[in-house]
């Protein structure tokens, strides 16, 4: 715009010398005739001279000339005025569009990163959902071995008693002969036998009777005595006699605790552990607390065998710090308790009533996924 307004002001001042010229025309030739001999003025032009005629006609025909040209030159001017502008526009125009390009990029990129950001995050869902079938599969998996496992041992433990039921009148029960033969004197074995089926019966009182049997039988070694007592206890815990339980174990403890012998041992361990839940049932828990502590002390340096009756008390004070929701404690006595053989069941853990108040605790819930993937 501004070239076009210069070239504008240069035509005018080109054209104001000539017009200026064109305007005083007149007073030159006015000056010229008075310049001249004054005669007097022609009524006509045949009557003035030829070199007047001659000099009006020729500056008639510069001045016809010099207009021509002019306003070729105007014309052209403006010509090239509007076509300065319709490039000013176009430039305006094409800019405009340039921008308005530019923010339908700008809007176009913004929808395909939102169509990124979602893309990604259903393809977090999915690898997440992807976890949670493969650990609802590993999960599955574990469940049916352990069944498994259950029912083998059952099958197994159904054999065990089938074979010692063989030499038992097919018509009489072990209760029967016991009740018709109060005193009648019977061999190590056939207590033994009549026990296991007792035991299958859940006969606690005919058990508690036969392992009274074997404690008090002659032939009786001292590892059978111990167990024997420890099963007594255990009858009583089974009909709920609990101070004569405990009053029981604490028997084995104070009776065999001083042999090396790994069998007595081992049912000295497991009458600590049976004591200690005992005193949990009567609310005594510094006693039932004590108690773990006592085997931990006793058997956590000690053979592989033993050692996993202090990994099971470490679990049952796991136990009492989850009823009081101290995960900390819960998490750290699980990680001792496998680290000294008790095998951890991550169901149980995940199921056991008295782990409750910690289930949904997220360090719980790291800790059985990575025993889970152990």
């Amino acid at each position: 715009m501004k070239q076009a307004l210069s070239l504008f002001l240069a035509f005018n001042i080109f054209l104001s010398p000539t017009m200026a010229n064109e305007a005083h025309l007149p007073e030159l030739a006015a000056s010229s005739r008075s310049s001249a001999p004054v005669k007097s003025a022609p009524t006509s032009p045949e009557q003035m001279p030829l070199s007047y005629r001659e000099a009006i006609i020729s500056a008639k025909e510069e001045i016809s000339s010099s207009s021509h040209d002019r306003l070729e030159i105007l014309i052209g001017l403006f010509g090239l005025l509007l076509t300065i502008l319709v490039i000013g526009f176009g430039f305006r125009t094409e800019k405009a569009a340039a921008k308005a390009a530019q923010a339908e990029i700008a809007d176009r990129r913004k929808e395909i990163d939102a169509i990124i950001d979602s893309a990604k995050a259903a393809a977090t869902l999915a690898l997440k959902a992807a976890d949670a079938a493969q650990q609802a599969a590993t999960s599955a998996g574990d469940h049916a071995a352990s069944v498994e496992a259950q029912a083998q041992e059952a099958a197994e433990r159904m054999t065990a008693l089938r074979e010692a039921a063989k030499d038992i009148p097919p018509k009489i029960s072990p209760l029967e002969i016991i009740d018709t033969n109060p005193n009648k004197a019977r061999s190590l074995d056939d207590i033994f036998r009549l026990t296991a089926l007792a035991e299958r019966a859940k006969n606690w009182e005919l058990y508690a009777n036969l392992n009274k049997e074997i404690i008090s039988h002659p032939d009786t070694e001292m590892a059978s005595k111990a167990t024997a007592l420890f099963n007594l206890g255990l009858s009583f815990g089974k009909i709920g006699k609990t101070d004569q339980e405990i009053e029981t174990y604490s028997r084995v403890i104070e009776n065999y605790s001083d042999y090396e012998d790994d069998d007595i041992q081992d049912t000295v361990a497991r009458s600590l552990i049976y004591r200690s839940l005992s005193f949990g049932i009567k609310e005594n828990f510094v006693k039932e607390v004590a108690g773990y502590n006592e085997v931990i002390e006793r058997y956590e340096n000690s053979s592989a065998e033993l050692k996993k009756y202090a990994g099971e008390a470490y679990y049952w004070k796991a136990a009492l710090a989850a009823e009081n929701g101290k995960v900390r404690e819960v998490i750290g006595f699980l990680k001792k308790s496998s680290a000294l053989g008790y095998k951890l069941d991550i169901q149980d853990l995940e199921k056991q009533a008295f782990f409750g108040p910690v289930l949904k605790s997220p360090s719980y819930i790291k800790f059985c996924e990575t025993l889970r993937q152990a």
